[in-house]
């Protein structure tokens, strides 16, 4: 019996020997990982220059696409189109890391989810569901590191995951309004269908396009975040030699005036929207209320991170229009 008895024991002692070594060699270690983010496609200008976006969102995803919720982080400041983020994941494994900036307290996003972000065009919030809003830009970018082997400091660059659809007219136009007895107020924008609602962060997949019609509404040109540099004409960012001056030129190197300006979540490759209509409102000699310079156009061409501009003409008489698509942020194609 006392054989037996001491035999136990040393088997007892061997398996607590054992889970302690187990323990002892359990991937326990982390590492600090460290980003600095930028902002991409800036440009100095009045419109689209980034400067509304101010607030950064971060999420930690494991090798099967999980969030891992203690690492998210919602509030990081954006400051002067960049930002700085810190975490501690462990060593060993496979993340992926994923941003979204955007202007703070916009209804426009839910992102809740960042493996499916959605898009409401019209807003909840008092003061949003308008044309011409800044305050819808954002920016989105995802880094995937096939294992962590020690402490990681890399720059981020992010990008707009949407297309931007330009209204303009020239600087013969502009004179012709300013020489008339009318002035343009604002303007609007009804897409149809073909405006994707949702985006996969993750894989950048942009999905769910909208089958019924959905409203930017009027905007008066004011509107825009500069408020100082509003010209009747559309927007304009800069006063040269006392006149009023656009930053944006086309492909041809003119000045052009903005008369609409929309953010729309657009596939990486190029796809068209339905139908679209923009209205210029305008005032002429004697009227009460505005009335709208109709713009329809059908299968507009649009593409992620790139500027569809149509051309207006004519506009105190019959109105034309010339539509390309050009590299707003980055890349060419054929429009």
């Amino acid at each position: 019996m006392k054989k037996i008895y001491f035999a136990t024991i040393s088997a007892v002692l061997m398996m607590l020997a054992a889970a302690c070594s187990n323990e002892a060699v359990e991937p326990t270690d982390q590492a600090t990982v460290q980003f600095t983010v930028n902002l991409d496609g800036i440009q100095s200008r009045g419109i689209s220059d980034g400067t509304t976006v101010d607030q950064l969102i971060f999420a930690v995803y494991d090798q099967d696409g999980n969030e891992l919720p203690q690492l998210r982080q919602n509030d990081i400041e954006v400051k002067e189109r960049n930002a700085q983020v810190t975490t501690q994941v462990a060593l060993g494994q496979k993340y992926t890391f994923v941003f979204w900036a955007q202007k703070s307290g916009n209804n426009y996003y839910n992102t809740a989810d960042l493996k499916d972000v959605v898009i409401n065009y019209e807003g909840e919030g008092e003061g949003e569901g308008y044309a011409n809003d800044e305050t819808r830009d954002a920016f989105t970018a995802v880094l995937p590191i096939d294992k962590v082997t020690g402490p990681i400091n890399e720059t981020v660059t992010l990008r707009r995951p949407f297309a931007q659809v330009d209204y303009v007219c020239d600087l013969t136009e502009w004179t012709d309004l300013q020489n008339s007895n009318y002035r343009l107020t604002g303007s609007d924008l009804t897409v149809n269908a073909g405006a994707f609602t949702h985006l996969n962060l993750l894989t950048g997949e942009a999905s769910q396009p909208t089958t019924v019609p959905i409203k930017f509404a009027m905007s008066n040109y004011w509107r825009t975040h500069h408020v100082s540099t509003y010209e009747f004409c559309g927007f304009v960012s800069s006063k040269v030699d006392g006149q009023y001056k656009d930053l944006f030129t086309n492909g041809d190197g003119d000045d052009m005036f903005w008369l609409s300006m929309n953010y729309i979540l657009a596939s990486t490759e190029q796809t068209t929207l339905d139908h679209t209509q923009m209205n210029i409102y305008i005032w002429g000699g004697g009227q009460s209320d505005p009335s709208p310079i109709e713009i329809p156009i059908d299968n507009l061409p649009i593409q992620r991170n790139h500027r569809t501009v149509v051309s207006v003409s004519n506009l105190t008489h019959m109105v034309d229009v010339l539509i390309e698509i050009n590299p707003n942020f980055y890349g060419d194609i054929n429009g």
